[in-house]
């Protein structure tokens, strides 16, 4: 399958990594009782994936491993010191968010508390450094008097934290929204009691659901997006002075053209529609260099799409604006990511009449003001979910998150949603790559999908009498769709299956690490049977990957034990109901609804796909002879390749 279809860019997205994260099931069992919607957040650094949703808390390895045994939200925070929760007890977190900032190497993570009707708590927890498993440092901070702080939001930047919310009264009238800027420097030394904290409050200078802008570092100010309540348009204000007790927040900018009506219900094949969210930016924006992306979700055109800008982020001003639409189907709860050569990506939910409830990605440029054809990232297998525990809607969302890879600007990971069955939700995270093709090169896009078949985890490959993978492994069958001639294509599936080898082969040697190095890899002799019976040369595209050699000088010995982690599958289970301004609560527990235990929802890691391109030659056989163009760190990682390959024949 081609993650990108024939597009305007000169960019391609590539699938690397996907596996299975937070689900129902998993959250469910830490607490008993669980809640609708996920609201998922993500962020990826120094070897972690950490994921939070409602109300789960866990760290994986980029190849989707548990690093550490997830935990609720709400023991996380009880045992930071902030929340008073206990095993066993009425679960009370809700909105939760994660965020790594490369400046300061600190994980950030927000959410609030929801057992009381006003007067709630917003919790923050500052990573002690920049290992998420070293621990982390609590906070908590109250909301205006006598108002529910709902829906907060969490940007992180070069001087300050900021936290927002939409505030509503007892009546649950929503009554203006507020904004916590917090200087990072004191979080950093981990100091037990904050100050400085600036708190605004004004209506004129921020509209609903403030949305602080995320910064790789750039700029020297706070920037914060939100809707013109009321109204139509994007606000844009900042907050100067952020690194300090004079902070001060002004409205900059009033963006009238980057408005849409609220989105519309769309629909599953089971007939049933679901809750879409509306039109605020709900998912982090996020600054690169001297662009700030952001998306949401408007009708457009008669269907839902995702709308997305660039700012500039000096002056504030609009420098394109675009929609993303697929024919037939509603796009809800897009997210967004980039970097600073103007190279972008967002991931949303797309579902139709015939179409179920998956994930979506597309790249995108700020330089053409154009985006690729949506990829499918993961096909829901359910056809008509429909969740509600009595509520008043079929909850979904409330946002999805894409997170830049900190080792990497070309590459970027999807934390999406989807239905694992029509009673349960599971969300796929998936890391994708976008480069820029060689001038003349065959560029393959190959994908290894996970089935939907998930439950079981993957069974043991056959192997032939010398310890070889046998030509009926799973991986064999993995060819990609194509638009080639059948004969053709017969011939390509056999390159392609090397090449995909190569490419899984290539990346455990990039990542490195002890924990990664395991026992003989026996798909690594099934590459070199490969290259010698089809007298393939692989020539491995130069792609930068500053900060990954460290870990890849190892000993010989350690460089021939290359192994492929497979997560395995997990069953799991959970649940949340709640309002679109307030998640409330449900005390249900797990073992007393009656519900069906929807078993294993779990899945497998599929190791996927970079750029590269090759060529057949009918020569005599090159034994495995790998090649990398202009890097010295490529021509390491292929010559390390190449020695596995002649030890392996």
């Amino acid at each position: 399958m081609k993650l990108a279809t024939a597009s305007p860019l000169a960019l391609n997205l590539y699938q690397v990594d996907q596996f299975q994260g937070a689900s129902i099931d998993t959250s469910g069992s830490l607490t008993g009782f669980g809640f609708i919607p996920p609201d998922m957040g993500g962020a990826v650094a120094n070897g972690y994936v950490a994921q939070m949703v409602n109300d789960e808390f866990a760290i994986y390895t980029p190849s989707g491993a548990l690093a550490t045994p997830a935990v609720s939200l709400d023991a996380f925070y009880a045992g930071l010191g902030v929340n008073s929760y206990t095993q066993g007890g009425n679960p009370d977190i809700s909105d939760p968010r994660i965020i790594y900032d490369p400046t300061s190497k600190r994980w950030y993570a927000s959410a609030i508390t929801v057992a009381n009707a006003v007067n709630n708590t917003i919790l923050l927890a500052v990573s002690k450094d920049g290992n998420p498993l070293d621990g982390f440092t609590g906070y908590s901070i109250a909301s205006k008097k006598n108002q529910f702080a709902d829906f907060p939001t969490l940007g992180v930047d070069h001087g300050a934290v900021t936290i927002s919310s939409n505030n509503f009264n007892s009546q649950g009238s929503y009554t203006g929204s507020s904004v916590f800027s917090i200087p990072k420097a004191q979080l950093v030394k981990g100091v037990t009691n904050l100050s400085n904290i600036k708190e605004f409050n004004s209506t004129s200078k921020i509209g609903f659901t403030p949305e602080a802008v995320t910064s790789d570092g750039s700029g020297n100010k706070t920037t914060i997006l939100s809707n013109n309540y009321g109204a139509s348009g994007l606000l844009v204000s900042t907050v100067s002075n952020n690194a300090g007790k004079n902070a001060k927040l002004t409205l900059t900018k009033t963006i009238n053209h980057f408005s849409g009506a609220l989105t519309n219900a769309p629909t599953q094949p089971g007939g049933t529609t679901y809750d879409p969210g509306d039109n605020r930016i709900s998912s982090g924006s996020y600054q690169a260099g001297n662009y700030i992306y952001f998306a949401n979700s408007v009708l457009h055109g008669g269907s839902d799409q995702i709308q997305w800008g660039v700012l500039n982020a000096s002056t504030d001003s609009l420098i394109k604006s675009g929609f993303v639409s697929l024919a037939n189907e509603d796009l809800t709860y897009g997210s967004i990511s980039g970097n600073a050569a103007g190279t972008f990506v967002i991931g949303f939910n797309g579902s139709g009449s015939t179409t179920n409830i998956s994930d979506y990605g597309t790249v995108c440029s700020v330089m053409t003001g154009a985006c690729n054809a949506p990829s499918l990232l993961y096909t829901g297998p359910a056809s008509n979910y429909n969740v509600t525990f009595g509520g008043p809607s079929n909850r979904w969302g409330d946002y999805s998150w894409t997170a830049p890879d900190t080792s990497n600007p070309n590459n970027f990971w999807f934390f999406e949603e989807y239905p694992s069955t029509n009673g349960s939700w599971g969300t796929i995270i998936t890391e994708v790559e976008t480069t820029v093709p060689e001038p003349g090169s065959l560029v393959l896009l190959l994908t290894g999908v996970v089935g939907a078949d998930r439950p079981d985890p993957r069974p043991a490959e056959p192997r032939d009498t010398a310890g070889c993978l046998t030509e009926t492994t799973p991986d064999m069958k993995q060819a990609a769709p194509s638009t080639v001639p059948p004969a053709a294509h017969a011939r390509s599936a056999k390159r392609q299956l090397s090449v995909s080898t190569a490419i899984a082969v290539r990346r455990r040697i990039e990542r490195g690490g002890e924990a990664r190095l395991g026992q003989t890899d026996l798909r690594l002799r099934k590459l070199c049977r490969a290259l010698r019976r089809h007298k393939v040369r692989i020539s491995l595209r130069t792609i930068n990957r500053t900060g990954r050699l460290g870990n890849h000088r190892r000993t010989r010995k350690a460089k021939r034990r290359i192994s492929l982690t497979r997560h395995a599958a997990r069953g799991r289970r959970h649940q949340r109901l709640g309002r679109y301004h307030r998640n409330a609560f449900v005390g249900q527990s797990i073992a007393g609804t009656g519900q069906t235990d929807h078993g294993e929802s779990g899945g497998k890691s599929k190791i996927l796909h970079n750029e590269l391109q090759f060529s057949a030659e009918r020569g005599r056989p090159h034994h495995g002879a790998v090649t990398a163009s202009v890097s010295a760190a490529m021509q390491h990682r292929a010559g390390v390749l190449s020695r596995l390959c002649h030890k392996s024949a």
